[in-house]
């Protein structure tokens, strides 16, 4: 089918797809209405490995391929049991270690040194504080230093309250309901022509 006789198509067709769209979008609204308002905000962690300036070559490069497994471990800490009890007995939280790894999400792209740490929660301020809190749990309990080797965990942003929810997103959601209306009236009315012939549309 040639994109203008698809668009033909759509055309005569416009009430399956008028109708596919409502349909769509109520749908979306009464899904909309049954989420749990969520908010994000993240917090970002920097891992380094220091050595000291009489350090040889080979060593900084070693220093650099440790730092991104340490950056791999400290990632893997942040929904364990050690970081999130502190933060929970911190901020009085009324949850367990198992219940608040379900909102934290550590993120750290590869071949990189930063820990991005998303908290998603009910309420705004809520958020950026676990997320602080989870951070500088990590920064507290992750760095080390010794005469050989330092490693510094520094948190180099700071969550902040969002203004808007990532949960529900009306936006998002009924533009997905639209596109997804649109793409099963074409898929309809496509069969329908093949299987009945154009004379068809004029009784849709």
């Amino acid at each position: 089918m040639t994109p203008r006789a698809f668009l033909s198509t759509l055309v005569k067709g416009y009430a399956v797809v008028l109708g596919t769209i409502i349909v769509a979008v109520a749908i979306a609204i009464v899904f909309l209405t049954t989420q749990q308002t969520s908010y994000r905000a993240s917090a970002v962690v920097h891992v380094d490995v220091a050595l000291p300036d009489s350090a040889t070559p080979k060593a900084l490069a070693a220093a650099t391929t440790y730092a991104n497994y340490r950056t791999v471990t400290d990632k893997a800490l942040v929904p364990t049991d050690q970081i999130l009890e502190p933060v929970i007995t911190r901020l009085d939280l009324p949850i367990d270690a198992r219940a608040l790894a379900e909102h934290v999400t550590p993120i750290s792209a590869a071949d990189t040194n930063i820990i991005e740490i998303r908290v998603d929660w009910p309420d705004a301020q809520k958020s950026a504080d676990i997320a602080n809190a989870v951070a500088e749990q990590l920064v507290e309990q992750s760095s080390t230093r010794n005469a050989a080797v330092r490693v510094d965990l520094v948190q180099v942003t700071r969550a902040r309250a969002a203004t808007s929810p990532v949960v529900p997103n009306p936006a998002e959601t009924i533009g997905l309901a639209i596109l997804a209306a649109l793409v099963v009236s074409s898929v309809w009315l496509f069969v329908r022509r093949t299987r009945l012939g154009p004379s068809s549309y004029t009784e849709a």
